[in-house]
């Protein structure tokens, strides 16, 4: 990693995707007992290969990571040389990679606490932050949230399009964010009080709305995310909307 970006600093251009394009094809037309592939890591390289093809985007470091360690080679190897980047004799095989594996991380955790982030953030009457920002806090990314809960992701976003505009959307994603990082480094030491307001009119121009607005925002946000992250919070709220939608299920109408 502190190769790559020792690396990355010394180019010039942008790196295109062809590349990367190439390091995969390499990789999926590997054939034979000595330069054939784990079936766990065929379908890595061609999920990969179709979602570059699709989105014509660069592939995230991780996914980098993941075949330079794999392949035994560096980042910058497979977007300079991906030829031989791919090439099956590099390792004498890949026994040695089984704690790799490609493993997903568990998001059982940051799902759960979305849902009460969101629920919390949209029934409340403050003003809330741009979406982009609430997904970040939890590491997840937009797709994942609207696909794991559509309606309250719909929710939140009418919500947050409601509210009166104090600022662009670009500032005041910068701005949030800004805010977020100060909001833990004070909650770590109570003796720091960090001033949001003055903060946001140094720093980002924002007037007195426009930085009360913002500041209120992720206080809201802060306080919700500290909130999820208590186990018996979040299953008192489960079994909160457990029994909301039987009582619901109940009082419909059969017709």
């Amino acid at each position: 990693m502190l190769q790559f970006t020792a690396w990355i600093e010394e180019v010039d251009e942008p790196i295109s995707n062809a590349r990367f394009l190439e390091f995969l094809r390499a990789m999926s037309d590997r054939r034979g007992e000595e330069e054939g592939l784990p079936q766990v890591v065929k379908t890595y390289v061609r999920w990969e290969l179709d979602k570059a093809v699709q989105e014509r985007s660069l592939p995230t470091l991780a996914t980098l990571l993941n075949f330079a360690a794999y392949q035994g080679v560096a980042v910058q190897d497979i977007l300079c040389e991906p030829t031989f980047a791919a090439s099956g004799h590099l390792v004498p095989s890949a026994a040695r990679f089984d704690g790799l594996l490609f493993r997903r991380r568990d998001l059982q955790l940051p799902h759960r606490r979305v849902v009460y982030v969101i629920s919390k953030l949209t029934v409340g009457k403050g003003p809330v932050p741009p979406p982009s920002v609430v997904w970040a806090e939890l590491g997840l990314w937009c797709n994942g949230v609207r696909g794991y809960c559509p309606h309250e992701h719909q929710a939140y976003r009418e919500k947050f399009l409601a509210q009166r505009t104090f600022m662009g959307l670009d500032r005041f994603k910068r701005a949030a964010t800004s805010c977020m990082r100060l909001l833990e480094s004070s909650a770590s030491d109570s003796k720091q009080k960090v001033s949001l307001r003055e903060h946001l009119r140094t720093n980002y121009g924002l007037d007195d709305a426009g930085s009360s607005h913002c500041a209120n925002a992720c206080a809201n946000l802060r306080k919700a995310l500290v909130l999820s992250a208590d186990e018996a919070e979040l299953i008192r709220f489960e079994k909160h909307r457990i029994k909301k939608t039987e009582r619901w299920a109940a009082s419909a109408d059969p017709s």
